[in-house]
């Protein structure tokens, strides 16, 4: 059996803005910044989570997951705008039987 992401998250799929950094050279020092608009699904997994320091046994973690389409091409560390907030992409999780990418984004602080 092949799961397929519209089959079962139609209603939540959204569009948002992916920007990847490409490669910078000498003419380029800056690098160039590539923009895709891509349907995904992104939500919250957990809001809280246990940790082992004694001081703050819960953690508020700036964490969400999301799936996307196998052929979109998501890559580590491209940036996802959501809500004017950039999250970068931390983690790709392939899945075998279906025709998406789960992912873990992360928010970007002072960058």
């Amino acid at each position: 059996m092949k799961f397929k992401l519209k089959q079962f998250a139609k209603n939540e799929l959204r569009t948002y803005q992916v920007t990847r950094k490409a490669e910078y050279d000498m003419k380029n020092p800056e690098g160039i910044e590539n923009v895709y608009h891509w349907e995904m699904v992104i939500y919250k997994k957990s809001l809280r989570v246990a940790t082992a320091d004694p001081n703050s046994a819960i953690k508020v973690l700036n964490q969400l997951n999301g799936k996307i389409l196998k052929s979109y091409d998501l890559k580590l560390g491209d940036i996802i705008t959501i809500e004017r907030l950039n999250y970068r992409v931390v983690e790709i999780l392939p899945r075998l039987y279906a025709d998406f990418n789960e992912f873990v984004l992360e928010l970007m602080k002072d960058e």
